[in-house]
Parts: structure tokens; sequence; C-alpha cells
């Protein structure tokens, strides 16, 4: 998603309809949290449309699964994990805190 977030910003600024200073993290979700937490995976489904979008669509799913493993998991998966998912959300917010006071993003 960060991809897409970051591509639909730069289509804004290149439009003239985005002045801000914009950072797009991926804060939750990440390989090393599903992996730390055993969040589920759920599989993901195939088109079943016989046009190039549902052949295309299907491409993305074996790609993505070869690169991230089978099935996908959700942000709603760390509804077991509540404090968890406080944490990284109060964590990131530390960074941004620091940085908007000067310090670097890696809190040097």
């Amino acid at each position: 998603m960060p991809a897409n977030t970051a591509g639909k910003l730069a289509w804004l600024r290149q439009r003239g309809d985005l002045e801000e200073h914009v950072f797009v993290e991926r804060l939750a979700v990440t390989k090393d949290q599903i992996d730390a937490l055993d969040l589920p995976r759920k599989p993901i489904e195939e088109s079943t449309a016989q046009g190039t979008g549902g052949v295309a669509y299907n491409r993305r799913i074996t790609e993505w699964e070869e690169a991230h493993g089978a099935g996908a998991t959700e942000l709603n998966a760390f509804e077991q994990h509540p404090e968890g998912f406080r944490r990284i959300v109060r964590d990131a917010f530390e960074r941004l805190r620091g940085m908007m006071d000067g310090e670097s993003a890696l809190g040097e």
C-alpha cells in the first residue's frame, strides 16, 4: 500500500495540488511483525474473470506469494494483539516527533 500511496502523492504534487511534505512509512503488517506475533494469513482468492484483467490479477497474486509466502495478513489481525499495535503506533509518533524536533528518522 505505501507504494500506491506514494504514487498518488507524486501525481498530486505533479498536478500542483500538493505543496506539503508527506512522509509515507509502512508501520504495521510487516513480515517481522507477522512472524513475531504469529499473525494469521488467509488465502488470496483468484479471479474467475476470463479477460486480461483477471489474468493480470492472478499473475499479481502469484508474484506476491512468491515474494511474501502463501496468503496475506490483514490489519485486523492485530485485534488479538492490541497492546502490540498501540506500541507500533506510539513508536512511530515518537519518531515523527523527533524528526519534527530536528532528529533524523533513525533517532540519531
